[in-house]
C-alpha cells in the first residue's frame, strides 16, 4: 500500500477520482514488481518477459505523472531503477539526476544495462 501526499493532492488540485486513479496506478505497479520477482532474468525467455515489463513500467510512470498533472517527462520517473533484478542500485547519484537527462545506469544490469 502506498501513501500519498496530501499535500501535495492539495496543491494540484486533485479530485478522489484523480487519487482513486493514482492509487490504482500503484497498485498495479506493485503487481507488476511481484511478477517480475519471480522471473529469472539469466533465462532468456523470462528475460525477453522482463524488457517487456520495464516498457510498461515507463507507460506506467507517464500515466502516473499525467494524473497527478506533472508534465510527462522520464527524467522524471523515480520507479525505474527499483524494479526487481535491477542492480542500477538507488544511489545517491541517481535521484540527483531526477529531472535531468540521463540515468546513472550499471551496463550489467539485465533490465537497463544494453538500451540506453
Amino acid at each position: 500500500m502506498v501513501i500519498l501526499n496530501e499535500r501535495l493532492i492539495a496543491e494540484q488540485k486533485l479530485t478522489k477520482k484523480d487519487v482513486s486513479a493514482i492509487e490504482e496506478l500503484h497498485e498495479a505497479r506493485e503487481d507488476m514488481f511481484e511478477i517480475m520477482e519471480e522471473l529469472d532474468p539469466y533465462e532468456e525467455r523470462e528475460l525477453l518477459q522482463l524488457k517487456m515489463y520495464v516498457v510498461l513500467l515507463e507507460s506506467l510512470e507517464f500515466n502516473m505523472q499525467r494524473v497527478w498533472k506533472f508534465p510527462q517527462d522520464k527524467h522524471r520517473h523515480t520507479w525505474w531503477n527499483r524494479a526487481p533484478h535491477c542492480i542500477c542500485k538507488q544511489t545517491d547519484d541517481s535521484f540527483k539526476m531526477v529531472g535531468f537527462k540521463g540515468r546513472v545506469l550499471n551496463h550489467k544490469c539485465p533490465l537497463h544495462g544494453e538500451e540506453e
